[in-house]
């Protein structure tokens, strides 16, 4: 991570400026930023990683923005971490269609679980 910069670009396209405090969030650059400090899983404990992401929100975004941020950022934690959790379950294991067809399921059966 070093020398580079976190991903998520939280400016409106059309101005060139952060949107306002209650401007849509762009979900998949939240995600890019997320998944940017994700990675250093392992060499950084999860807790230390939310926390750097937190901070990261706080000083990008409006307040209104940054606390919805944080709570998309504890459900999508919630996700990966379920994630670990399926795969190690046998049954999902393989190649075969009717494996992946099964992780498929589980994987929106999640989403839609966690979206509730």
């Amino acid at each position: 991570m070093q020398d580079t910069p976190p991903g998520g670009d939280f400016r409106d396209p059309q101005s060139d400026a952060y949107a306002g405090q209650t401007g849509a969030l762009a979900f998949g650059e939240l995600r890019r930023l997320f998944d940017y400090y994700i990675s250093a899983v392992g060499v950084q404990s999860i807790v230390a990683i939310a926390q750097r992401i937190r901070t990261e929100l706080e000083w990008r975004l409006p307040p209104p923005q940054a606390q919805n941020a944080q709570r998309l950022l504890g459900l999508y934690l919630e996700f990966k971490r379920k994630l670990v959790e399926l795969n190690a379950k046998p049954e999902l294991s393989g190649n075969g269609v009717q494996a992946i067809r099964n992780r498929l399921l589980t994987i929106q059966d999640l989403r839609a679980l966690l979206q509730q």
